[in-house]
């Protein structure tokens, strides 16, 4: 052999191992081209989508547009893919019937913006392979009717998938409104782990290329072993590629999505050990956050039992009734059951009861529990005294699904057969308006009422319609430790009720009110049922003067009269006491409420009145406060004279005066006389006129001489 024959028959030789192994690979997976399991799961809104598959390669990506031309999408956008390489190993038991599987990439790409009620097509691609081209529509956004399909519990394995296809077919022949959707609430298959079950799905269900997918895990995708027991949901992710929006636990099995008018929240709860408060504390989050006119929530097992899965069903209902109660939701759909089952409008039920509450037009859920879209069928295991609660059951028919149409004023659901069958039809009337009222923060929180029931001993606390849609959530704290973070999930729902555990006591709620904007309101609701034990808050403006400690800093309705006491303050006299303004002695009987006391005082001004007894006995000053009157003191003495009184400068002082100033008084007296002066007087003013006489005739005399 020459050498260039040599290398030429080498060269042959690896083109055909390449070959081998690729077909190796594809025949593991089902597809052609080393590209398998490809398919549309929904996005968080209408214009996203998650595309996944399995890939021998790690690098890949996804072409998609809305024409295409022979094999090939025209004008395509390209998104490259995310790989992450995976394999699920088995024992070598579990590898002898089918488990495990092998080393490959889980590709998923991310396609958004994309316009409404739109067909697009796509396609995955690799360097050495090409997948067929398939499509999927986007939901419309503009409030139009919509459909979608409900299927579960395919669970079967080999060509026996294709009653499932059989089925979608019947399904879609009998729409009206083109479905862009079908909604799957687990046992796709039978067992997760065994990837044999998986090829025969996607083979035998071709119309599973065609049309998005919102699913969800079965206890069945849980079985990953031989052992009987539910494992995880790892496998289940790797075929799928949902919105990781939802708990950290169950990321990928648990999420939600919004499609116009309506929010379809899906839950996996099949293996108990998740984290529930997490769960429902996301649930109601997802609620607040999304104000939309319906609910679907999707399931695996149901919160009611028709005899097969009872057990699940009471811990569904210890976790989820209430919280699917106060959500509002208007439609849950499960499987688990395989038997058609309904109960419509319920609402009030007891978790612990195994029959749910009474019909409630305004707040009631209808509970859905889908039959086999396969053939297994559990009807031999129903339960009579369970049945007698269902509004409507069937449970000999399997290879069924439902048509839901969803407008802005009701779902209807019909029920179809794989031979195209209808086996029932049920309406469900809205109980949120199709568009959301504005109102403020103020007339919200103003909203806020009490009504107290005496013969049931409850209070019910009210609000608006208007807070749905406008509202993040209400915190209600008070009673005896009611504490409620409440969801406003729907127009009706516009209550909260509490019980009263002593009617001799009074009660106080707290409303903390949350707006969508982030603004925070606050009320109380006080139930006063005892008026004499309340306590009611004195405080005192007193203007830097001191309490009288009689006074006192609170009161119950017992204890009036209260009469107040006089403050002090250091120069000033207390005047009065008021009250907005008002004088006030104290609180009156039958007058009750926190009150506000202003001290009013007036400076303390004082005068100096000085005596002045100009030389009679001193008398001592006196200090008045203005306003007083003076004490008239003891009069002076003055030897020879009579004190007639104090005088202002020329007026005599009245001591009925109201002192203004200071004053300085002086004494006036009046000179004393007696009758034996006066005798005196008299004969010395005779002698000396007699001696002027004499002298003035002597003169005389003389001259005449």
């Amino acid at each position: 052999m020459t050498n260039k024959i040599f290398k030429k028959t080498m060269f042959a030789l690896t083109i055909c191992a390449c070959l081998f192994s690729l077909t190796l690979f594809t025949a593991k997976a089902g597809s052609v081209s080393g590209i398998s399991y490809l398919n549309a799961s929904v996005g968080e809104t209408y214009d996203k989508v998650g595309i996944a598959y399995h890939c021998s390669e790690d690098e890949s990506y996804v072409l998609y547009g809305t024409s295409v031309s022979g094999n090939s999408i025209v004008n395509p956008t390209k998104v490259v893919s995310s790989s992450t390489l995976w394999k699920y190993d088995a024992t070598d038991e579990d590898k002898k019937i089918g488990y495990g599987f092998d080393e490959r990439y889980v590709c998923k790409a991310n396609l958004s913006g994309l316009k409404p009620a739109t067909t697009y097509y796509y396609q995955a691609v690799s360097s050495s392979a090409k997948s067929e081209i398939q499509q999927f529509t986007t939901a419309s956004n503009n409030g139009e009717k919509k459909a979608f399909l409900f299927l579960t519990d395919i669970q079967s394995s080999g060509s026996s998938f294709g009653n499932a296809e059989t089925l979608m077919q019947a399904l879609l022949n009998n729409t009206v409104i083109k479905p862009n959707l079908v909604f799957m609430t687990g046992d796709q298959v039978d067992r997760g782990g065994i990837e044999q079950q998986w090829i025969d799905y996607y083979k035998y269900v071709p119309s599973l290329s065609n049309i998005l997918q919102a699913t969800l895990p079965g206890n069945h995708e849980y079985y990953l072993n031989s052992g009987g027991s539910y494992v995880s949901n790892e496998v289940y992710n790797q075929f799928y590629n949902n919105p990781l929006n939802g708990p950290s636990d169950r990321l990928g099995s648990s999420y939600y999505f919004v499609y116009d008018q309506i929010l379809f929240i899906m839950l996996d709860t099949v293996k108990t050990n998740y984290s529930v408060n997490a769960q429902q504390e996301w649930f109601r989050n997802v609620v607040k956050n999304n104000p939309s006119q319906w609910i679907i929530v999707g399931s695996h097992p149901g919160l009611y039992a028709t005899g097969a899965y009872s057990e699940d069903a009471k811990i569904m209902r210890r976790n989820w009734l209430k919280v699917f109660e106060e959500c509002q939701v208007d439609l849950a759909l499960n499987g688990h059951e395989h038997v058609y089952a309904r109960k419509n409008i319920r609402y009030n039920g007891n978790p612990s009861s195994e029959t749910a509450g009474p019909k409630d037009e305004d707040f009631g859920i209808t509970y859905l529990a889908g039959s086999a879209a396969g053939l297994k069928l559990y009807g031999d295991k129903a339960k009579p005294s369970l049945l007698e609660d269902y509004d409507y059951y069937d449970k000999f028919t399997n290879n069924t699904g439902c048509i839901i149409t969803v407008s802005d004023n009701r779902i209807e659901v019909k029920q179809y057969t794989g031979g195209g069958v209808k086996k029932d039809e049920f309406t469900i009337e809205a109980k949120r308006p199709k568009t959301i009222e504005n109102i403020t923060p103020e007339n919200a929180i103003d909203s806020f009422n009490l009504e107290y029931d005496p013969t049931t001993e409850k209070v019910r606390i009210t609000w608006a319609e208007e807070l749905y849609g406008n509202v993040q959530d209400i915190f209600i704290k008070g009673g005896y430790k009611d504490k409620d973070t409440i969801v406003v999930s729907s127009s009706k729902l516009c209550y909260k009720e509490y019980k009263v555990v002593d009617t001799e006591l009074n009660w106080n709620w707290h409303i903390t009110l949350t707006m969508r904007d982030g603004t925070v309101l606050e009320k109380d609701l006080p139930l006063i049922l005892n008026p004499d034990i309340i306590k009611y808050q004195i405080t005192y403006d007193l203007d830097g003067g001191v309490n009288n400690p009689d006074n006192p800093t609170e009161y119950c309705g017992g204890d009036l009269p209260i009469e107040l006491k006089d403050p002090t303050k250091e120069g000033y006299e207390f005047v009065k006491w008021t009250l907005d303004g008002r004088r006030v002695t104290g609180i009156k009987e039958g007058k009750t409420g926190d009150f506000h006391f202003v001290a009013e005082w007036k400076k303390i001004v004082q005068h100096t009145i000085t005596f002045n007894s100009d030389g009679g006995t001193d008398v001592e000053s006196q200090t008045v406060t203005e306003g007083e009157r003076v004490s008239e003191p003891a009069a002076p003495t003055k030897e020879g004279y009579t004190f007639i009184g104090w005088y202002d400068g020329d007026t005599k002082f009245d001591f009925t005066t109201r002192i203004a100033k200071d004053y300085t008084l002086t004494a006036k007296y009046e000179q004393i006389s007696t009758g034996k002066k006066n005798c005196k007087k008299s004969s010395l003013a005779v002698i000396l006129a007699s001696t002027l006489l004499l002298s003035s005739c002597l003169v005389i005399f003389r001259k005449k001489k």
